[in-house]
This record gives structure tokens, sequence and C-alpha cells, in this order.
């Protein structure tokens, strides 16, 4: 239905018999996380501001909406975000009349290739395999409230992994990551000194 690659050959003939050939390409590199996405979207957010400057809060509010959809789903299955993402901008380029910050008009795209029950899930990624009867007896998931301190089980009676909700491993909580950039105290009460 969104197709992320060229499907076949193409040449167009232009003026003077100048010829443009347009094929199937390899990517040098694949975006296979974050961070990559990041780094190759500033390199495409500078192209876009410099050839289009009125789209430029547009293209930053793609970027925060963007990190948002990464945040909210596990590392496991950034690849899926990356699909939302090419078949969101296959949609912007076809159609020229959705801005980047037009979050509603992707929703189905949302729907289709981040959710589980989207049409563009591999379902067989999603459910275990039959060769395996391994029986999960505690949730693969972090938390949410050891994370914040509020969780009253201990770690052999929660039903929840106490582990970091950003990198997923043990020994500190979410506001303690090492791999999460620290937010400087906005607000210090004169008789609480501010933490070091």
């Amino acid at each position: 239905m969104y197709s992320n690659t060229y499907v076949e050959d193409r040449t167009e003939t232009l003026a003077n018999g100048v010829q443009l050939s347009f094929g199937c390409q390899t990517p040098s590199k694949m975006i296979t996380d974050a961070n990559e996405w990041g780094v190759a979207w500033n390199m495409v957010s500078a192209t876009y501001v410099c050839a289009y400057p009125h789209l430029e809060p547009d293209i930053r509010a793609y970027r925060a909406h963007m990190q948002r959809e990464f945040a909210s789903v596990r590392k496991a299955f950034y690849s899926q975000v990356i699909n939302y993402d090419k078949a969101v901008r296959a949609r912007i380029a076809g159609v020229r009349t959705i801005h980047f910050s037009e979050f509603h008009l992707f929703s189905d795209l949302r729907n289709s290739h981040i959710n589980d029950t989207g049409s563009c899930i591999d379902v067989a990624s999603l459910t275990p395999s039959s060769a395996s009867h391994t029986v999960v007896t505690k949730s693969s998931v972090p938390c949410n409230n050891w994370n914040v301190g509020r969780c009253t089980s201990t770690p052999g009676k929660c039903p929840r992994l106490h582990i970091c909700n950003p990198c997923e491993t043990p020994g500190h909580r979410s506001s303690k990551c090492p791999h999460v950039p620290s937010k400087p105290d906005t607000v210090t009460s004169p008789s609480i000194p501010p933490r070091k």
C-alpha cells in the first residue's frame, strides 16, 4: 500500500535531449534507531529549510513529533516508527498540500505502521513462534511505578520488571538514567539546597 522504494526504472526526456534516469537504489546505510534518524533528519531538514524557509516551524514540529513516536515504543519496534516516517514523507511528497505539522492527517499511517493491529505490521514478529513453548511468568515491560518511585512491590512480587524505562537496564530509575540528558531544576526553594 505505502511503498518505501521505487518499484521500476524510469527515464524522462527533457528539453534538448537531456535524459534523467530513476531507478531502484540501495542505501549506503540503513537507519535503524532514533539517533540515526535524528542525524539524518538534521541533514534533510537543513535542506528543506534552505529551499523553503517558510517551512521551518513545520520541520521543527515534525522532528518533535517523531521524537515522541520513538519515545513511545520500545527499541525493538523502532523499525516500525522508521517505516511510519517513510510513509508520511511519501504522502507529503505525493500530495503537496499537506504540511509536516498536520499530524492528524497521518493518523491512518500511524495506525497501520506502529499499532500492533496495523495493516503494515508483520504479525509473525509479534506472536511467539510455535516452536517455543516457554511460559513467561513475568511481564517484559518496565514497571512505570518503580521508575517514579511509587511501586510498593518487591522485584520478585511485581508483575513488571524493575528496570529503567529508557535504557531497559537494571540498577537505576529513569530519572537517573545515564542515557537520558538530565533536565536542570527549574524551581528551587531557598530552604532546600539544589541537588548536586
